[in-house]
């Protein structure tokens, strides 16, 4: 891919899900297991991660640290939103970026296995230029 540096913003961390099943693999089902299998398509190995709200449970977008958000994110060569909270939030300090869908099981835009290979073959685009 020759980029130096792409981050990947997420909304915030979801409470409990597990992250690694026990024999030490990604669990795929999770929606970070999802994220990753979609950064292995992209064609992207290494990335880094944020959250637009650091904690777990419910908050408001009055809640966000927009100046946290913008110092995460900057100096990378291109920044992927996961779903529409983040890419509002990332929308809202004028930083470029790509949304992908928000990789949980509870969006049911996933069961549309042509929806999600279009949007990933957008986001390899994105990536690529």
């Amino acid at each position: 891919m020759g980029l130096d540096k792409v981050i990947v913003v997420a909304q915030n961390p979801g409470p409990g899900q597990p992250y690694l099943r026990k024999d030490g693999d990604m669990n795929a089902g999770s929606t970070i297991g999802k994220m990753y299998q979609w950064m292995q398509y992209i064609g992207i190995e290494t990335f880094s991660f944020a959250n637009t709200y650091p904690y777990p449970g419910q908050f408001t977008k009055k809640d966000i640290n927009y100046n946290r958000l913008n110092k995460l994110t900057n100096g990378y060569d291109k920044v992927i939103a996961l779903g529409n909270v983040a890419s509002e939030a990332l929308s809202k300090i004028g930083v470029e970026h790509f949304k992908l869908p928000h990789p949980s099981g509870l969006n049911r835009k996933l069961n549309d296995k042509k929806y999600v290979n279009k949007v990933l073959k957008e986001c390899y685009e994105y990536c690529n230029r």
